[in-house]
């Protein structure tokens, strides 16, 4: 089992507000993390959002079926 991790410091008006780490080779957080994410509440959403949601500034769509 990997034991090393990948630390990311959360930076929030140009200051350290939070650390999280992801075992070494988890590839999709790193990548979803070195790619300055938003982040969006949806707590009392009663719909949440899945996987490949689109979000515009203020809501959410669903991806379109092929």
């Amino acid at each position: 089992m990997n034991n090393k991790f990948i630390h990311f410091a959360v930076i929030l008006d140009n200051e350290v507000v939070s650390m999280l780490a992801f075992r070494e080779g988890d590839e999709l957080n790193q990548a979803v993390f070195n790619s300055n994410p938003t982040f969006v509440e949806i707590t009392n959403m009663e719909e949440k959002p899945g996987f490949g949601f689109k979000w515009d500034g203020k809501e959410f769509t669903a991806p379109e079926e092929n």
